[in-house]
């Protein structure tokens, strides 16, 4: 790519300014929270925070502060933010499975289980459609499909993972 074109494109080079200032940001510990360094100009701080919160990696930083603390309720307003925003963030739609498939496994009303293991398997299924190469992936739903009591789909997966292992 030719750098000098990003001057006919100003989104562009507007929204790459931005990303790397947001480079300049640090995660606070709290959830959302930012620590900036008093070094990067105040304007710059404003467009790289802003840059950040418009994008998918805010709520996904967001989301990830939950998950680390198997908080996966919690995790999934963020997760599901976070796919609205980009719907081909494969990140966002690993933990939004894995946030469901947590979800399902501790739910003791089994309609409630249903729906978190087919909303944790269409997840899946977005990865899988994005890069069918995450063999971690086949594995999640090997498992959803042994939660459904679904044996041969199960080895399906189970197989498939292997081949790409």
């Amino acid at each position: 790519m030719d750098l000098f074109a990003l001057e006919s494109k100003p989104k562009l080079s507007q929204r790459i300014s931005a990303l790397i200032a947001a480079g300049a940001i640090l995660l606070g510990a709290v959830p959302g929270a930012f620590a900036l360094s008093p070094q990067v100009p105040i304007a710059l701080r404003d467009q790289a925070s802003n840059a950040v919160e418009s994008s998918e990696y805010f709520p996904l930083s967001r989301a990830s502060a939950y998950l680390e603390k198997s908080e996966h309720a919690k995790a999934l307003k963020y997760l599901v933010e976070a796919v609205e925003i980009n719907p081909a963030n494969i990140l966002a739609l690993f933990h939004l499975g894995c946030a469901y498939l947590e979800l399902a496994k501790t739910s003791d009303i089994p309609e409630q289980q249903a729906v978190y293991l087919e909303q944790a398997q269409q997840a899946f299924e977005r990865v899988l459609n994005l890069n069918d190469e995450l063999t971690l992936v086949y594995f999640k739903l090997g498992k959803i499909a042994l939660m459904k009591n679904d044996i041969e789909a199960a080895k399906q997966y189970y197989q498939a993972g292997l081949q790409g292992d």
